[in-house]
């Protein structure tokens, strides 16, 4: 039933190789004119409130009769990433920040090692910082499955992707989901979206994760980061990383238990008069008692004598207060004038 739907859409929809549940021009074109030397970008374009500066298109040798065919996209100021069966040829355009489109022409490639369909390609001069054109950092997970991503194709179309599953193959790819007719913007690459990247948004910024190569399949960039950064460093860069942020996990702190005659309740200090005893060392888990029951044959004072460091006492002086301590044995205390913590 999918495999018909996927052809009854494509039929449908010629101009566009990505396959959607649900086209939309006004969501899922970034421009509104072109891609080409007058692209003018789509306000309402699904990820028009992302920086897509460094992801291009071919521009040469005749821009108006491929422009947007095959895509390109910046991870150094003069180096680019595509599918090496889909290259760009002549020359490459961006739009900048500024709104300007530039064109920079292709100095040649270097394909990654193995049989993956990646190739990195090198502009004869790096992109100036102030054209407002940005390159991105590579998105490296443990875990890709379950990721969703923002999936281009060709003539500067997009959608949102999910990855299935990771698969091992020479470094790694990775397998999209099938379209997901719940969610209006799904999207899957098909002939002709080769070398159209998909990105992790993290906190906002977008992740290279891989591109379009075949038989939806997308080349996992990260896994072959070594190879790429070899490539960069010839030119004196290096491929950025983004990796997902840990789950924050608030510490839990040791629990401290009162009882009052039949019943125990869990505390964040002892009251006056009593001392926090640790029951537990592992935890830390203690119980608030009586200073006087709690101290009773346990109470030490020091003395500063390095061969009877402490001394046993019955109570402490005015003005001193008891002291948890592991010294001189776990469970002892120690009169000090300072007051303990907790109290």
């Amino acid at each position: 039933m999918n495999r018909i739907l996927f052809i009854l859409l494509a039929a449908a929809l010629p101009a566009r190789a990505l396959i959607w549940t649900s086209y939309d021009p006004k969501r899922h074109e970034r421009f509104l004119q072109g891609p080409g030397p007058e692209a003018k970008p789509n306000p309402d374009f699904l990820f028009a409130g992302s920086d897509l500066t460094g992801v291009g298109w071919q521009s040469g040798p005749d821009e108006r009769a491929t422009a947007g065919e095959r895509t390109v996209t910046l991870i150094s100021p003069r180096h680019f990433i595509g599918a090496d069966h889909w290259r760009a040829e002549g020359s490459v355009s961006f739009l900048g920040k500024d709104g300007k489109v530039r064109s920079f022409e292709i100095d040649g490639y270097e394909k990654i090692p193995g049989d993956e369909d990646i190739v990195v390609g090198r502009l004869k001069t790096p992109v100036p910082k102030e054209y407002g054109i940005s390159h991105y950092a590579l998105y490296e997970a443990a875990n890709y499955a379950g990721l969703k991503t923002a999936y281009f194709g060709q003539k500067a179309t997009a959608g949102y992707g999910a990855v299935r599953l990771a698969v091992q193959r020479a470094g790694g790819r990775l397998l999209q989901m099938p379209i997901d007719k719940k969610d209006k913007d799904r999207v899957i690459g098909s002939s002709g979206d080769s070398g159209g990247p998909s990105f992790a948004i993290s906190n906002g910024r977008l992740a290279l994760v891989g591109h379009h190569a075949n038989n939806n399949l997308d080349s996992i960039f990260a896994a072959h980061r070594s190879e790429i950064d070899k490539i960069l460093a010839k030119d004196g860069y290096s491929a950025g990383v983004i990796r997902p942020a840990a789950p924050s996990r608030t510490p839990l702190q040791p629990a401290t238990y009162l009882r009052s005659g039949d019943q125990t309740y869990k505390v964040t200090g002892c009251p006056q008069d009593y001392v926090r005893v640790v029951e537990n060392t592992k935890t830390g888990t203690g119980r608030c008692v009586k200073k006087d029951e709690a101290t009773a044959g346990r109470l030490f004072r020091e003395t500063g004598n390095s061969k009877s460091p402490f001394q046993r006492v019955q109570k402490c002086l005015p003005g001193e207060a008891p002291w948890p301590s592991a010294k001189p044995f776990t469970g002892a205390f120690v009169c000090r004038k300072s007051a303990p913590r907790p109290f």
